[in-house]
């Protein structure tokens, strides 16, 4: 094989192991398919109106009630929208979680019985200088529905829950906006631990407490015991935890029997037998990146099913995506090197001594890239999610 052919193969190997690093990665931080530039103008310009036509719609507590809960709505949910109408804390900015929030207020006022039309007691303006004004505890001019539901949460708590919207000064304007206390994660579990006490009382309730179907049947069957929290987690969530950790672990063990198999018939094509027996470290070494790889996808894809608080799920998200970038990291690392072995091996046996020199500086550049590409997406990933 002459020098020309050895370097375009070795080239060509290597950009796509760094393009498998840099694309994978990407995929974790972002999780959104890229857009062309008329639709990503488009975005913008929606967004823009969005936020033109919320403030608008902001101007009372019964307009901010009334936008909230028609966005929520809406099929599928106006999240845009809804998150607009929220006081966001410094850390209650991450879309993903604030979805969650939204989800969660949402179920909370529609069991109060408030609803995208009127709602007695919730005023379109606000002449006096007040800058809150709770739903919950309700108005006493509220509907009766709303107060007798509003007692029913009250007989089975004794902690202070709260429903809010505020405005930042008394100027004509001002927009309303839920309160970052109504949005806190210990408000929320508070709201979360009375639904399951009323759940048995109210069937509704039991379509309304979970983001997501797997993870709402699992919670509404557990047993008591198993719904206390630590660290604003549940029991169950906990367990939960633990055996996706280990079917990670499990998977990846069976998957590199394998992968281990395949990828030594695939390299019978490329090496003789001898050169297969002296390079079973980085084959090891490049079955196990894979699984670990395969697992971080396997923990950070399953953290859906689990409904977890919004915080708790921000820490979550920062440790599984870190981990799965770094997987993927070491993955394009292992690949980049299998792949300069073939191509060392080819070199060795052509008469140009040029080839042995080239295959490791291509190597160790692309290799240095990939290190590069994964320290700055590792810093987006933990700097997202605003700690």
């Amino acid at each position: 094989m002459n020098t020309t052919t050895i370097i375009r193969n070795t080239l060509v190997a290597c950009f796509t192991a760094y393009l498998f690093s840099t694309g994978l990665i990407s995929s974790a931080i972002a999780q959104t398919p890229p857009q062309s530039t008329e639709t990503a103008v488009k975005d913008e310009s929606d967004k823009k109106d969005i936020n033109e036509e919320s403030l608008s719609l902001l101007k009372s507590p019964a307009a901010t009630l009334r936008t909230f809960l028609s966005a929520m709505n809406e099929s599928p949910p106006n999240y845009d929208r809804a998150i607009f109408c929220f006081t966001q804390g410094e850390n209650q900015k991450n879309t993903a979680s604030n979805e969650i929030r939204a989800n969660r207020l949402r179920v909370g006022l529609e069991f109060l019985g408030y609803t995208a039309k009127e709602n007695a007691g919730i005023p379109s303006e606000v002449k006096n200088d007040s800058t809150e004004w709770t739903l919950f505890p309700p108005p006493s001019n509220a509907s009766n529905y709303v107060i007798t539901q509003a007692k029913k949460i009250s007989n089975v708590t004794s902690q202070e829950l709260i429903i809010a919207l505020t405005r930042t000064s008394t100027e004509d304007g001002a927009p309303w906006k839920f309160s970052t206390k109504t949005l806190s994660d210990d408000n929320l579990a508070a709201f979360r631990r009375v639904g399951l006490k009323l759940v048995e009382s109210n069937p509704q309730l039991k379509s309304m407490l979970s983001d997501s179907p797997l993870g709402g049947w699992i919670m509404l069957n557990m047993p008591t015991y198993l719904q206390e929290e630590f660290l604003l987690v549940m029991y169950w969530q906990w367990i939960g935890l633990a055996l996706l950790i280990f079917l990670g672990m499990f998977i990846d063990l069976i998957f590199g029997i394998f992968f281990k198999r395949f990828l030594k018939h695939r390299l019978k094509n490329k090496l003789s037998s001898s050169e297969l027996e002296i390079n079973q470290t980085s084959i090891k070494k490049t079955v196990r990146s894979y699984g670990f790889l395969l697992s971080a996808i396997i923990w950070r894809t399953g953290l859906v099913i689990f409904n977890f608080l919004p915080s708790s799920l921000d820490v979550l998200l920062m440790i599984t995506n870190s981990i799965l970038v770094i997987a993927i990291v070491i993955a394009a690392f292992r690949t980049t090197d299998l792949l300069a072995v073939i191509f060392t091996h080819r070199a060795a046996k052509s008469e140009n001594k040029l080839d042995d020199l080239l295959v490791p500086i291509i190597r160790k550049s692309i290799k240095i890239l990939i290190v590069v590409v994964g320290i700055i997406c590792l810093c987006l990933v933990t700097n997202r999610f605003h700690f």
